[in-house]
This record gives C-alpha cells, structure tokens and sequence, in this order.
C-alpha cells in the first residue's frame, strides 16, 4: 500500500529526532517496506531558540548529507519544517523557505495551551496567504482543550489537519480517529517518527488497519490528496 508520510523527524543531528545518517537511512528503509514512496522531512524549528536563517542553512547541510547516501530506489525525500507557532510569524519571509519542498505546504505545531483569537487570526491569515497552505501538525494532541467547533472553524478557512499513525494503533483511540477519518476531519497522516526505537516509523501499520475498516479506497484517495499537497501548484 503507497503513502506519504507526511510529518517525520528523520533528518540527522538537527532536532530531538534521527542522531545519525544510519538511523535515518534506518527509519527511511523501514518505512519503504510499510509501503511509502513520498516522505516528509520535517525538523521542529523554535523561533524562541533559534534564527530562522540559520535554521535553515543547516538544515540544508544536513539533508545534502543524507541525500547523497540514499540508495537508488528510496522514497522521495521532501524537505520541510515543524514550525512551532511563533506571535509575528506572519511577517517572517523565511517562513517561504520552510515550506515542504517545492509546495506551498507548511507544518506548523500549535501551541499546547488555550489558541486564543490573535492565533487563530495569525493561522488564518498565513493560510490566506497566495504562497502557502497551512497544515496542523498533530492535532490530535490538541483535541484535550480544544472544542470541536474551533477544529470545523479551522477546516472551514481551509487549513488542513495532519494525524500521527500512532492514533489508529492505540486501542484507546483508533475508534474514535477512524470516526475522525471516516467524517473527512484528517487530510494526511505522518509517522512523526524519531528513532528506531520507542517512535519508530508506522504509517503502513496505520493504514493497514483503516484498510480494514473503511476499505482501500478512503486510503487510496488520500496518498493522492497528499501528493497533490506536495506538487509545486498545490492549492
């Protein structure tokens, strides 16, 4: 079964995720054999701790490394970021270079607190934006203090909504996201794998299971909905 993972911390010594190119050549093979053939790259960038600049011409050493030791018949690599929100991001022209590769997709991890209306406004108005295409990383992880209504608000201007596979592999949750999945609330799903161990790469396990459920057909539609995403005309 094909899929993007779209949210994965599998690029080296840059973040919390893969600390070497052979774990990273690791966490790719591994997530091959799951069956995918487009995998996002997308390191945490915190405005608080670094320059964005900077940032971002390191991130560009780490993945010209790692590229230059992918075999041959690898996932296509898309070099991103998770960016954290930061108050004024919408002014930050770099923001453009942290897009996932040549699409106007941008990850962006909200805050773990109230979103109050100045965040939302900001998330809006960069999704307004010609050049880009705001996608929330992990919402599910927000879902304990965030009411439904604000989430179909969000849909609603256009923002889309990224789920980590761990949701539909934990007995406690998976009912509850496949209800999610199944009411079109889950544009792309990623492994926000960032290691081989406890955070390992699952899409496929994921996927396998909705499978099962809903049938191919809901999966099959979004791979291409998530390629779509990652094409340099992306809407």
């Amino acid at each position: 079964m094909q899929f993007v993972d779209f949210h994965s911390h599998m690029l080296c010594g840059i973040d919390d995720g893969s600390s070497s190119v052979e774990q990273s050549l690791a966490m790719i093979e591994t997530s091959a054999a799951q069956g995918a053939e487009h995998i996002v790259l997308s390191p945490h960038f915190y405005a608080k701790n670094d320059d964005p600049v900077s940032f971002i011409n390191r991130r560009n050493r780490r993945f010209e490394r790692l590229c230059q030791a992918l075999p041959k018949n690898a996932p296509q690599l898309h070099l991103g970021s998770e960016v954290a929100y930061f108050e004024g991001m919408t002014q930050v022209d770099a923001l453009k270079d942290m897009r996932i590769g040549s699409s106007k997709c941008l990850l962006v991890e909200m805050p773990f607190s109230e979103w109050t209306g100045r965040i939302l406004s900001d998330i809006y108005s960069l999704n307004r934006k010609k050049d880009f295409q705001v996608v929330l990383a992990h919402f599910e992880r927000y879902l304990s203090f965030v009411p439904m209504r604000t989430i179909d608000e969000i849909i609603s201007n256009g923002v889309i909504l990224q789920s980590n596979a761990e949701c539909f592999e934990k007995l406690m949750s998976r009912r509850r996201f496949l209800k999610l999945f199944r009411n079109g609330y889950i544009g792309v799903i990623g492994s926000d794998a960032h290691n081989m161990s406890d955070r390992a790469p699952n899409v496929g396990k994921a996927l396998d299971y909705i499978s099962k459920k809903c049938g191919e057909e809901p999966v099959r539609k979004m791979y291409e909905f998530s390629k779509r995403l990652l094409a340099e005309d992306a809407v």
